[in-house]
């Protein structure tokens, strides 16, 4: 795996959106390199979870509710590869983000459910992971979610079907990184 993960000269930084409440601040995601996951101890479990679920060479095809933290339930998004529309549709949303969501995100897209630019930043780093068949943890800022702009640090797990082409991400947080940024 350790040829899977992205290292700290590959690390890249994408300035995509202006909150509008907000115009100053650009939501930002800086990825990290996975052998930083032990700073973020739940993600990490995760991350486990993933790696002991996966075949010799194959995707796990979901991760167990039972296999991963509790805590990070609420903050948990899975979502199902659109490649050919360069999007991910939503399949499952936990209670932080359905409920701090204005809309149902349930069904939606991600395209839908982001602003534009932001959902430029998001769709392109699920179709990295996707190429490269590779977990992602980034930090994002600047993110708004119910009104305020907020960060936090995430992971990205890619899911599939058949083991081998990514058909789904399973996306979740560290909940003790989610910061609200309002000045």
């Amino acid at each position: 795996m350790a040829n899977d993960h992205q290292t700290k000269q590959t690390a890249t930084t994408d300035l995509d959106t202006a909150d509008a409440a907000h115009p100053a601040q650009h939501s930002r995601q800086e990825d990290l390199s996975l052998d930083a996951i032990a700073a973020y101890p739940l993600l990490a479990s995760c991350l486990k979870a993933w790696e002991a679920a996966r075949g010799e060479d194959a995707l796990p095809a979901s991760m167990e509710v039972g296999d991963v933290p509790d805590a990070v339930l609420d903050y948990t998004m899975l979502l199902d590869y659109l490649p050919a529309e360069r999007d991910a549709a939503v399949r499952m949303v936990g209670n932080y983000i359905g409920e701090n969501a204005a809309f149902q995100a349930h069904g939606m897209t991600v395209r839908a459910f982001f602003e534009e630019r932001d959902a430029d930043v998001v769709t392109e780093a699920l179709r990295r992971i996707a190429e490269s068949r590779a977990p992602s943890l980034a930090r994002r800022s600047f993110v708004p979610i119910a009104g305020a702009p907020m960060s936090y640090v995430r992971l990205i797990l890619p899911l599939s079907a058949n083991g081998q082409d990514v058909t789904g991400f399973f996306k979740t947080i560290e909940p003790s990184t989610l910061k609200d940024t309002a000045p």
